[in-house]
């Protein structure tokens, strides 16, 4: 049947690609957590200031050190849609050791030697920033909805190297940061609400479609407002994520 030559096929793939089974970036955890497989989706679900970017950094760095100390072939996506690049890329480097992040900022070294080593290292890491540039506008750049991400990491692994890429893992931070998207048509009012829902669901398509696993943050309403208020354990549940405002 063809439903047992899919298995098969996805097998055969998957033994010979198991790096592709995302690892938890803890390695004394990772007898109790699952890997996350390609076509899958994670979601790292917290009340704002809780910590979700700072672990999705984590994760997606430990990701691109295994991946380039193992010497695989494919590259990590980092989606984030609310903090420039070079910011970011400056808090890879603080947290490699090259300098405290205020100064680097601020333009400050010092530690050169020190610095370019960091940079060396962070700079060979299979990672790739999707997200906005310092000096930007709408006249130089697309606004990051969900169908333009989804053309950019197609581009990043058909085009931009030199050879097709394999997408090892994708991360999105944080879903409800994502602008609305004008190119799905909705019957219904457009809310925050229906906005998550969609983008939830054509994540979970784009993690089959570039075959790999999807990890996404994604922010829960505070404790006044969630599903679980009356409740002595106030733990979000999915509804919370629906419905929590930017």
């Amino acid at each position: 049947p063809a439903g047992i030559d899919a298995v098969r096929q996805h097998q055969k793939f998957m033994a010979e690609n198991e790096h592709l089974a995302l690892q938890f970036p803890i390695p004394e955890l990772r007898f109790y957590f699952h890997p996350s497989y390609p076509g899958k989706q994670t979601t790292i679900q917290a009340q704002s200031h809780n910590g979700k970017s700072l672990f999705l950094d984590l994760w997606a760095h430990t990701a691109a050190e295994e991946l380039f100390d193992g010497g695989r072939r494919g590259v990590i996506v980092k989606v984030n849609t609310e903090d420039a690049v070079e910011l970011l890329v400056s808090a890879e480097l603080a947290r490699g050791g090259a300098g405290m992040l205020d100064d680097l900022q601020s333009g400050i070294i010092n530690d050169p030697e020190k610095y370019l080593q960091v940079e060396t290292r962070i700079g060979s890491l299979p990672i790739v920033h999707i997200g906005e540039s310092m000096g930007m506008d709408d006249s130089s750049a697309a606004v990051l909805y969900m169908s333009n991400i989804a053309r950019l990491i197609d581009f990043a692994r058909k085009e931009y190297f030199s050879e097709e890429m394999p997408i090892v893992a994708i991360f999105v931070d944080y879903i409800q940061a994502l602008p609305f998207d004008p190119e799905i048509k909705r019957n219904i009012q457009d809310t925050r609400r229906i906005q998550v829902i969609s983008d939830e669901d054509r994540i979970r398509r784009a993690a089959k479609y570039f075959y790999c696993p999807i990890i996404v943050a994604a922010q829960s309403k505070q404790d006044a407002d969630l599903s679980s208020a009356s409740n002595f354990l106030k733990i979000p549940g999915y509804w919370d994520i629906q419905e929590a405002s930017y």
